[in-house]
């Protein structure tokens, strides 16, 4: 996921159905990427429909969720209907193919198409649809750039075997600290007991990557899932 010799970092673009899903499932890899590269997080929608918390309160907590990562882009809001997102809505997907042209995106991140929450399902099947489209020559509309050449889907709730690993060791404390930026969601005690803000849920998605990290032999890693097969440059592999 590194650059090569005589090319530019390639730009990496998160899609987010609602704020806290990227820093929960995959934040390692954001703030890994974010010290060598561009990288765009786009939240999906306000998360406005969450047992606890506010519109307001969970835009500040990932403000800060963002700084902790490290990013250097605007942390952007599509404001899509929570509890609404829908694959096959025009505007919808519209508003994604947008967000991706605008982020010139060479790696495209979204959740896993296969999971309990019915608005991850919607928000894998946006970027599926999006990534098809710059599939066609020519759509990007730009010279320079012909649209994202890989799409890696982030596990959220349900098992699933990665098919890639991102060493996320030096990360792990950092991912830890932008998880804990959203008080009013994993703060154990606060507000409507839920699934995500039970005692330990955080230590149990630290051991998902500990987990990981065994079978690739590093301390912490995160898991994606790409489709299809991604060309290596031996060369490059042999660098290490």
């Amino acid at each position: 996921m590194g650059s090569t010799a005589g090319r530019d970092p390639m730009r990496a673009l998160f899609l987010s159905p609602h704020p806290d899903d990227v820093e929960l499932f995959c934040g390692g890899t954001v703030a890994r990427l974010a010290a060598r590269t561009e990288v765009w997080l786009a939240d999906l929608t306000r998360g406005e429909m969450s047992s606890n918390g506010t519109v307001e309160s969970r835009a500040r907590e990932a403000g800060e969720a963002a700084r902790a990562l490290g990013l250097r882009t605007e942390r952007r809001q599509l404001e899509l209907p929570d509890a609404g997102l829908d694959g096959r809505d025009p505007d919808q997907l519209a508003a994604v193919v947008d967000l991706v042209r605008e982020s010139r995106c060479d790696l495209l991140f979204a959740p896993w198409v296969k999971d309990r929450h019915p608005d991850h399902v919607a928000a894998a099947e946006l970027a599926r649809r999006a990534f098809g489209r710059f599939a066609v020559p020519g759509y990007s509309g730009d010279a320079g750039w012909v649209g994202p050449k890989h799409l890696l889907h982030y596990p959220c709730h349900s098992a699933v075997e990665p098919t890639l690993l991102v060493d996320v060791s030096a990360e792990i404390e950092t991912w830890e600290a932008a998880v804990r930026c959203y008080r009013s969601q994993f703060s154990p005690g606060a507000g409507v007991a839920t699934p995500i803000n039970r005692p330990g849920f955080i230590e149990h998605h630290r051991r998902r990557r500990a987990r990981w990290g065994r079978t690739c032999r590093v301390e912490f890693a995160e898991g994606f899932v790409h489709e299809g097969p991604w060309p290596v440059n031996i060369e490059r592999l042999l660098e290490g």
